[in-house]
């Protein structure tokens, strides 16, 4: 789903010709992470996590509706799925809170950075479904509404919320309001300005009933937490076995609790609870899988291969699938187990990774030639 900025990406590097002209420029990029791309930053045991977690929606969630091979796991997919989507979004907002926004400026690289990453992609997947919606009996979209609001990151304020990529639509819109919610570096006045925004979706859910997408609430408060939480804290989960386990307990059993009949604060709780204890696991198998193999190296390419297309994959698998569904039906193979995941799942891999580069070399050629175009104004 996500796409961390690894050197890979190549993005921002048209910008370099300002920075030379202006070093203030540069000092600000700096602090809103533009050039911080190096792989030494990378955080690859949360990387590694959002890399699960779309795998288990590419992977798992979307390819059950391909074959019916995981029809008896179902209904505890449910419940895993909602951990997961709220994981994912708890990481998104966590690798977000690093962003201050104290004018214009700031806002405006903010949104340059994380909508350029993904937009034109996102719209073009849009299209994709749009148009494949046209050749089968059921459209991807119910309607025009449906449509235009899923294009700016509001289709979650009305119900029935697009599917697929009503989880990108709502992650759009939060990226949206993250400036405003980073705009004073002290947790308490973060918080109040995140929770004023939590009683402002609230009272659209009272007064539009229905309305608001179900997943809304309990994704905000977790995207929320991510852009709140310090850093260390994670850094002490990882380090710490007993705070993930002790803390995954406790959550697990608040969420079972009978008394709690909310499935917002449920979700929520869960996921709280998966969190804690993805984080110390993944770190874990991780470094244990070091060690014994001494491979480090090539399993930090993997991971770095697969969050490289994660953005794109999710964007698009859904279009891969259905094309390889309707080759299979019309040479008339038999869709089992194997074939879903030695062709479905790799092929949409590899289409999705190839996108992602190809959608990178044109970025960063236009940004180029609009430099190369401003550059040659200003020497005339």
């Amino acid at each position: 789903m996500e796409v961390n900025h690894t050197p890979e990406n190549g993005h921002f590097q048209g910008d370099k010709f300002y920075d030379r002209l202006n070093p203030c420029r540069t000092r600000k990029k700096l602090k809103m992470g533009v050039f911080n791309n190096s792989q030494n930053n990378r955080d690859l045991t949360i990387d590694t996590i959002k890399i699960l977690c779309t795998f288990w929606i590419v992977g798992f969630w979307h390819l059950s509706s391909y074959g019916n091979v995981f029809s008896s796991h179902i209904t505890l997919g449910y419940e895993i799925t909602a951990s997961v989507m709220g994981i994912f979004m708890f990481f998104s907002g966590y690798f977000l809170s690093k962003y201050e926004t104290e004018n214009l400026e700031d806002v405006f690289a903010f949104y340059k950075k994380r909508l350029s990453r993904f937009y034109i992609l996102y719209l073009i997947s849009i299209a994709t479904l749009y148009i494949g919606g046209l050749f089968t009996i059921k459209p991807w979209f119910k309607n025009n509404l449906q449509l235009f609001l899923s294009c700016f990151g509001l289709s979650g304020f009305y119900n029935p919320n697009v599917a697929t990529l009503w989880f990108m639509s709502m992650l759009m819109f939060f990226y949206l309001i993250t400036p405003i919610i980073n705009i004073k570096k002290n947790c308490f006045w973060k918080a109040i300005i995140g929770i004023t925004f939590l009683f402002l979706f609230i009272a659209y859910d009272y007064y539009f009933a229905d309305q608001l997408d179900t997943r809304f609430i309990y994704l905000y408060i977790l995207y929320f937490l991510g852009l709140l939480i310090p850093h260390y804290f994670i850094d002490s989960i990882k380090k710490k076995w007993y705070y993930s386990i002790i803390g995954f307990l406790i959550f697990w059993y608040l969420a079972s609790n009978p008394y709690i009949e909310n499935q917002t604060i449920n979700k929520t709780i869960y996921s709280i609870g998966f969190i804690l204890f993805t984080v110390y696991l993944t770190e874990l198998f991780r470094s244990v899988h070091n060690k014994i193999i001494n491979i480090e190296s090539l399993s930090t390419k993997i991971i770095t291969k697969l969050s490289f297309c994660s953005l794109t994959v999710y964007l698009f698998h859904r279009q891969i699938y259905q094309i390889l569904l309707k080759i299979f039906n019309k040479l008339h193979f038999n869709i089992n187990i194997y074939v879903l995941y030695l062709i479905f799942v790799p092929t949409a891999y590899i289409i999705s990774y190839i996108i992602q580069h190809l959608y990178n070399l044109v970025y960063d050629k236009t940004l180029k030639r609009l430099n190369s175009n401003i550059r040659l104004k200003i020497e005339d």
